[in-house]
């Protein structure tokens, strides 16, 4: 896709900002030099941009390797009619950046929250009476901090050197194999690639079985389901929506007649779109 896009007019995408958030490090891998980055303020904005015409693209992460689903992305997914486009996954290692060059005089971190979640035991093995104080992002935590003294941030090696803070600790995060996957959503529908997945919400009545009887026609026709995820709804406690990932085309004959089964059988049915794989 990003091949194409070179080809093309500059195209606007939205990410959350502000310069060098890990949002503006998985476009830039993704869309090259063919795109405008347009910055929100969170990743709700991200899909106001892109319904509202502001932006052509949107880039939000969907999914961390040790923290699960992003709530905030999940439900716009759900109350919003954009596709997903594509996916990128990210290798994400954070960075402690400050002024103080002495970790003990550190009184304040800076950071978005799912940072401060995948450097949990870190914190609090080095920094464990230090206030932690969430952000919309890191960038914006490190764009924060460049005048601060007793304050540091959490971002990437690209934010620390954009906003010349220097990092006073390398790879804080608790596990080595972080990583953010992140998805293209707009309007459209992407052409097919050959290699494709098709993402799906779903919600289920509260009955034993009802989760079998959606897997079963997968079985049945020999799909492959890549991921299931149940994620809480705001609506009732215990009441969860499944994020579920399948291996090929919404346009393949079969994996139509399949989701039009699934449909059927499920309380509320989103289809998110059929997107090539990331490589």
């Amino acid at each position: 896709m990003s091949a194409c896009l070179s080809l093309e007019k500059k195209l606007k995408v939205s990410c959350l900002g502000p310069e060098m958030s890990y949002s503006h490090d998985a476009l830039i891998k993704f869309f090259g030099s063919s795109s405008e980055a347009s910055y929100a303020h969170n990743i709700s904005d991200v899909f106001r941009q892109v319904d509202n015409d502001v932006a052509d693209y949107g880039i939000v992460p969907i999914e961390n390797s040790t923290q699960g689903s992003v709530k905030e992305t999940v439900e716009n997914l759900v109350t919003t009619n954009l596709l997903i486009n594509g996916e990128i996954n990210l290798k994400v290692s954070h960075c402690l950046m400050s002024l103080s060059k002495n970790k003990k005089s550190i009184m304040k971190v800076y950071a978005h929250e799912q940072s401060f979640q995948q450097c949990e035991k870190w914190l609090m093995k080095y920094l464990p009476n230090a206030k932690l104080i969430s952000t919309t992002s890191n960038s914006a935590a490190v764009k924060k901090v460049r005048n601060m003294k007793n304050a540091a941030a959490i971002g990437s090696v690209n934010s620390s050197n954009y906003y010349e803070i220097p990092i006073i600790h390398k790879n804080i995060n608790d596990s080595s194999q972080n990583s953010t996957r992140f998805i293209i959503i707009s309007k459209a529908e992407p052409e097919i690639s050959g290699d494709d997945k098709t993402s799906l919400l779903i919600s289920l009545e509260n009955k034993v079985g009802a989760l079998a009887k959606i897997i079963e026609p997968l079985s049945k026709n020999k799909i492959s389901m890549s991921k299931i995820e149940s994620i809480p709804t705001k609506k009732n406690n215990w009441e969860y929506m499944f994020l579920i990932d399948i291996e090929g085309h919404m346009s393949d004959i079969k994996i139509h007649k399949t989701l039009l089964e699934i449909e059927r059988k499920s309380q509320f049915f989103r289809n998110l779109g059929s997107y090539p794989k990331s490589i």
